[in-house]
């Protein structure tokens, strides 16, 4: 049912449709914990967002649909709360967005699905989506960060998605540092990250994906570890400074 299917980090994707007036999704899929999910937004679209709004706008819709796990499925009912909680510059590698705006979205699924011979799960689905568009082109997302949450009788996890307009592997600014010279490793990794840098790196920055800092740290040695052993599961940027550069690495944690 929808125009458009936007494929994200790690295997998820998001099903949407934009109108005039407004973006309706019509579902994602997704994984956790091996288990692979699809929620259908079928019987009543959920609005994804208002076409066109302003820092501070807010609205509230319910939806209706169909989940899949196990090629078992139910009916499905729950409501979306959308703010525009940002604006500003987005600065996504060597590339600068101005004007952007940012569009928080906050979900919450509920289904129950028999799963035959593994029992009946119940459970709730919550999902939090910021969307990042540029005001002179709205109808397409430059950024996307997700994080998808399953709390249910039978299984529970959560999963990270990341979509970027912008190639974020490896990308520099300025001429004195190449991303041949940065490693990461292990990746993915799951208690200990070593960062390897050239000398004269002014700092190595762990970010989330959304942007925020998560560490810093400053005049790093050649082989800098750093303990991920408490970082939430999901995507996140390791950042190397050297004089005018700036290189960007992946990282994943399990």
């Amino acid at each position: 049912m929808a125009s458009y299917h936007d494929d994200l980090a790690g295997g998820a994707s998001n099903y949407f449709t934009n109108f005039q007036d407004s973006v309706l999704s019509y579902g994602y899929t997704f994984s956790v914990d091996g288990n692979n999910v699809k929620i259908m937004h079928n019987i009543d679209p959920l609005k994804m967002m208002n076409l066109p709004m302003s820092y501070g706008d807010t609205f509230t819709d319910s939806t209706y649909g169909t989940a899949e796990v196990f090629a078992n499925s139910a009916t499905t009912e729950g409501d979306v709360t959308v703010t525009a909680d940002g604006t500003g510059d987005l600065i996504l590698g060597p590339t600068t967005f101005s004007n952007v705006i940012r569009i928080k979205l906050e979900e919450t699924i509920n289904a129950t699905i028999d799963l035959g011979m593994f029992g009946t799960a119940q459970g709730t689905v919550t999902r939090t989506v910021y969307s990042y568009y540029d005001l002179a082109n709205q109808t397409m997302p430059v950024f996307m960060h997700a994080s998808i949450f399953v709390n249910s009788n039978l299984f529970n996890g959560g999963y990270t998605a990341v979509y970027s307009s912008v190639d974020l592997e490896g990308a520099s600014i300025g001429e004195e540092l190449s991303a041949t010279e940065i490693s990461v490793y292990p990746n993915p990794a799951e208690n200990m990250v070593k960062v390897s840098a050239p000398k004269g790196t002014q700092s190595v920055t762990v970010l989330n994906a959304i942007g925020q800092t998560i560490q810093n740290i400053e005049n790093p040695a050649l082989t800098t570890t750093i303990d991920v052993s408490e970082f939430q599961t999901g995507v996140y940027f390791i950042q190397v400074v050297k004089g005018d550069a700036k290189i960007t690495k992946k990282l994943f944690v399990k």
